[in-house]
């Protein structure tokens, strides 16, 4: 498990062109292993940064996900589960919901955040995505 010393860099005027570069690069100093792509959308009223991996040396798919993806199943993943009489159990493993999480702490460290959602009330500088890049998971899942 990896330990982070996080900090906090938040500058909420910061452009989320430059966030998403120190991200980057915090990312490459961190998890060598783990290639990312890091981008930004703006649109009225807001801006978001994703991070989606694209390449992990990791295996992110569970047991039980691999034996789904290999039946081919047209039913939904937790359908899948029920059939089978199983527990519902996450797709990616331990190992991979900690990469994910470790990507958000990165980026996290950018990030205001005053908002209520009680009062459906927003002040962020950005709002955050971190995922397995789907063709990541296309071709781990064609491993199975």
């Amino acid at each position: 498990m990896l330990t982070l010393t996080l900090q906090n860099k938040v500058d909420r005027h910061k452009d989320l062109k430059e966030i998403a570069k120190e991200v980057r690069q915090d990312i490459k100093k961190v998890m060598p292993e783990i290639k990312v792509s890091v981008t930004i959308k703006r649109y009225s009223m807001g801006q978001s940064l994703t991070i989606s991996v694209t390449d992990c040396p990791l295996d992110i798919f569970t047991q039980n996900y691999k034996e789904y993806m290999k039946e081919g199943s047209w039913d939904s993943y937790w359908d899948w589960q029920e059939k089978k009489g199983l527990v519902a159990q996450a797709r990616h493993t331990a190992q991979a919901e900690a990469v994910l999480k470790n990507l958000s702490e990165i980026a996290g460290q950018y990030r205001y955040d005053n908002s209520d959602s009680q009062t459906d009330y927003f002040d962020t500088n950005f709002y955050l995505t971190v995922e397995f890049s789907y063709f990541l998971e296309k071709r781990k899942a064609e491993l199975c």
